[in-house]
């Protein structure tokens, strides 16, 4: 629901749509995510999440895009 809603006002594009449960604790936890065709050991969206409990859910996210040229260089 959400991805047709944020595609549907033309105004977003949205790269990559994931879920999964994920048991937090005060320890953080680092999830590897990625989307796309993979090409010499590179895929097109990649990224970590790091998810910890604590008062508050902490979630930090970097996440990249990566340009691959034919010989399966990331030029960007």
């Amino acid at each position: 629901d959400v991805v047709s809603k944020l595609t549907a006002s033309g105004e977003y594009t949205v790269l990559m749509h994931k879920a999964w449960q994920q048991s937090l604790g005060e320890s953080p936890a680092k999830v590897a995510v990625s989307e796309g065709q993979e090409q010499f050991g590179q895929f097109p969206i990649e990224g970590t999440l790091e998810m910890k409990l604590g008062r508050f859910t902490d979630v930090t996210a970097d996440f990249w895009v990566n340009q691959i040229d034919a010989n399966g260089l990331v030029t960007a």
